[in-house]
């Protein structure tokens, strides 16, 4: 149906009927010599005939089917999944082991696990009580120590925002106080768990509470962009003001409403875009392209380094417009 749909808006272009049949003859020979892999769950292709552009990326998650003619890659779908899939991390420990794993779409990697003889109950005419302790706390110090190293180590290969820590016991409240401030910060929750919990209970109880902490972040960030527009502050709300801002790389943070699109258009010739229907220019009278001008607004903030935050319907948020932006300066 996108396909018999895309042939009619480009009935009278027939420059660009031809080069949507070229591009599309590659994505149909890509998928006959490329079958899907057996843990592939998603495909993305990039394909343009007329700039001799072919991409594709395989994904681990599953992706709404979707066709989209476009003056340029249609990304929108790909950024939403990277700030909904940003990768965890989870600490398992009690007095003794400790075991650490990534979590990353549908997958849980598990990256270390560490061991330790802490001494047992003392005999009778063993050690004395105070020596003992002493002892004790001087392994569990070391063992904090083993497990942070290894955890810095899983943070630079895989940079996480979140952090969990479970386990039986006080262990894992232990482990929490002799982190440093930095990564103490990042620790979402502490849950109380089996040292020898399987992967798949670490995958659905972590990426559960992940999207717990995710909408309740979602949240805040809006409540202190209504905050800063109150008191005028380095924030800007709605298409008009955004897409100004973005243009000019003031934009630090831009918050969209998930799956919010605005009809638009834009001149290819002198770079204008605006909201609503038109068929020419009003600058120079050339004809125009239809886009989603939301999705141009995210993909030029990507462009300019901007972090893209997409917020669950949030009543405040699409009160604004849909879309509203921390700024560097004013």
């Amino acid at each position: 149906m996108r396909e018999t749909a895309c042939r009619k808006a480009l009935a009278g272009k027939p420059d660009l009927l031809e080069n949507f049949d070229l591009s599309l003859a590659s994505v149909r020979a890509y998928l006959a010599d490329n079958p899907p892999e057996p843990k592939q769950k998603g495909l993305v292709l990039f394909s343009c005939a007329k700039d001799e552009c072919f991409e594709a990326f395989r994904l681990s998650v599953p992706l709404k089917n979707l066709m989209v003619l476009d003056t340029s890659p249609y990304i929108r779908p790909l950024a939403r999944l990277r700030d909904d899939w940003e990768s965890i991390a989870v600490v398992i420990l009690d007095s003794e082991n400790a075991r650490l794993f990534t979590v990353s779409s549908d997958r849980v990697t598990a990256r270390k696990k560490n061991g330790v003889y802490l001494l047992g109950k003392h005999k009778k005419g063993g050690m004395s009580q105070m020596r003992f302790q002493r002892l004790r706390r001087q392994a569990i110090r070391a063992f904090h120590k083993d497990v942070l190293g290894d955890l810095k180590k899983l943070l630079r290969v895989e940079p996480a925002d979140q952090i969990f820590l479970g386990g039986p016991g006080i262990a894992k409240v232990q482990f929490l106080d002799s982190l440093p401030p930095g990564i103490r910060k990042r620790v979402t929750e502490v849950v109380d768990l089996d040292l020898n919990v399987p992967e798949g209970e670490i995958r659905r109880r972590f990426v559960s509470l992940a999207a717990v902490e995710e909408r309740r972040q979602d949240r805040a960030h809006v409540e202190v962009l209504l905050a800063e527009i109150l008191k005028d502050g380095l924030v800007a709300h709605g298409w008009d003001e955004v897409t100004k801002a973005v243009r000019a790389g003031k934009v630090e943070v831009l918050l969209v409403t998930s799956g919010l699109k605005l009809r638009g258009w834009k001149c290819e010739r002198c770079k204008v875009v605006g909201l609503g229907d038109r068929s020419t220019c009003p600058s120079c009278g050339k004809p125009v392209s239809e886009m989603d001008a939301m999705e141009r607004t995210v993909k030029e903030a990507t462009q300019r380094g901007a972090q893209l935050e997409f917020v669950a319907r949030d009543p405040d948020l699409e009160a604004l417009g849909g879309i509203g932006a921390f700024l560097r300066y004013k």
